[in-house]
């Protein structure tokens, strides 16, 4: 039985208390996305109802970011305490046995209790895949962009320099009035790699805003098919408006691949 109104949060964990740390992989496409809604299912809400069952106490967890909807992760790290002695081994096995269908726990392991998920992470890695060919796949098409016009990734790469560096990103971020998070950040690699068809887009910095991966790659796809020259991103940026910035390339072809600590 759970305890009532007993929650282990950040907020309430005394001394006592051990800090779990999981490493996730999911499918997007089976959730509106991490962060619990109401009446929707998400990666989140499904994480900590399965704890609940295991350690017999409520629990909140805190995720490294919020992907959207369709986004996918290879791995997302969370956080969230807890007074049960249960070991990480067969609380991971017990988590992968009654999680729903598309969400996999890589690991489970215990952390300083001062460690937070979101507020320790150092470096973020995102990957967005394209399938740059003449037709559709049919197996992957819920796991990459599709885009049947050629790209150039030389002008891609082009373009992708002037993403690097510190800048005001708020020109590739959407909705930033209310969302917390200073619009400042680190890009530190962009690499950019094509193979047979498939572009692959790999991005690391220090945080990211909200959909700001998302629409980087749609202003790159635009440089890749001549629709714009890389020296236009300068001006994007320092325009601090999304009216300049490309449309939002598709949830489907991203994916967080790795945080770092």
């Amino acid at each position: 039985m759970l305890s009532a109104g007993k929650i282990m949060t950040a907020e309430s964990e005394t001394k006592s208390s051990r800090n779990i740390i999981l490493v996730i992989e999911y499918d997007g496409l089976l959730f509106n996305g991490w962060q619990t809604q109401n009446n929707a299912p998400t990666v989140q809400h499904a994480i900590e109802k399965t704890l609940e069952k295991i350690l017999s106490h409520r629990v909140r967890i805190s995720g490294s970011g919020r992907t959207d909807a369709g986004v996918h992760a290879k791995a997302q790290t969370a956080n969230f305490f807890t007074d049960n002695g249960l070991s990480c081994r067969k609380m991971q096995k017990a988590l992968n046995a009654w999680l729903p269908e598309g969400i996999s726990v890589k690991k489970v392991s215990e952390a300083d209790i001062n460690f937070h998920s979101r507020y320790s992470a150092k470096l973020k890695h995102y990957r967005y895949i394209i399938s740059n060919g003449r037709t559709p796949p049919a197996l992957e098409r819920n796991r990459v962009w599709f885009i049947p016009y050629r790209l150039e990734t030389g002008k891609m790469k082009e373009a992708a320099k002037y993403l690097l560096g510190r800048h005001d990103f708020s020109s590739f971020g959407v909705n930033l009035k209310g969302k917390a998070g200073n619009p400042v950040k680190t890009i530190y690699s962009i690499d950019i790699k094509k193979t047979g068809s498939k572009i692959q887009i790999d991005i690391v910095g220090d945080g990211f805003l909200y959909k700001m991966v998302r629409s980087m790659v749609g202003t790159l796809v635009d440089a890749g098919r001549g629709k714009r020259k890389a020296k236009e991103i300068k001006k994007i940026l320092s325009s601090k408006s999304r009216a300049g910035a490309s449309p939002i390339a598709p949830p489907q072809g991203l994916y967080l691949y790795r945080v770092v600590y």
